[in-house]
C-alpha cells in the first residue's frame, strides 16, 4: 500500500492508496476528499498499474500542483 501526502489548510494528513483508481477531488463521494473552493468535485485520479503510479487530470478546468509546480 502506497501513501499520499495531504498539505491542506487545516494541515497535513496522510492518504492510503490501496485501490487500482483513487479519485480525489472536493465531491463526497471521492476516495480523497480535498475541501478546498479550488478543487473540482473529481479533480484527479491516481492510477496503479501494478507497478507504477501515475496522477492524472479530470477536471481539464482545474490545474495540479506537485510539490508547488504545475
Amino acid at each position: 500500500m502506497a501513501l499520499i501526502k495531504v498539505l491542506a489548510p487545516e494541515g497535513v494528513r496522510l492518504a492510503a492508496l490501496f485501490k487500482p483508481v483513487t479519485i480525489l477531488g472536493s465531491g463526497p463521494g471521492c476516495d480523497v476528499v480535498l475541501a478546498n473552493p479550488g478543487v473540482a468535485a473529481a479533480h484527479a485520479q491516481v492510477v496503479f498499474d501494478g507497478r507504477d503510479f501515475n496522477l492524472e487530470e479530470l477536471d481539464k478546468n482545474g490545474a495540479i500542483a506537485i510539490n508547488g509546480k504545475k
